[in-house]
């Protein structure tokens, strides 16, 4: 899981990062959970066409259940 609470900007470079995990964890077959993602940043992936591919949750027990 990771918390993205505390990220009020993110560039391409982090963007990429983020991609890249999850072509990872696909690869891998692991899971991976996107929480506390702000309003900026889901508009940043929506506008980027990534929303559908990046896996966000608005809760710790949401992402906790699918990830497990």
């Amino acid at each position: 899981l990771i918390d993205l609470s505390g990220v009020p900007y993110m560039d391409s470079a982090a963007l990429g990062c983020l991609l890249g995990l999850q072509v990872s964890c696909a690869r891998e077959g692991r899971s991976y959970g996107l929480i506390g993602t702000p309003e900026r940043l889901r508009s940043l992936f929506k506008v980027a066409g990534v929303d559908g591919i990046l896996k966000t949750y608005g809760s710790v027990e949401a992402a906790s259940t699918a990830v497990a």
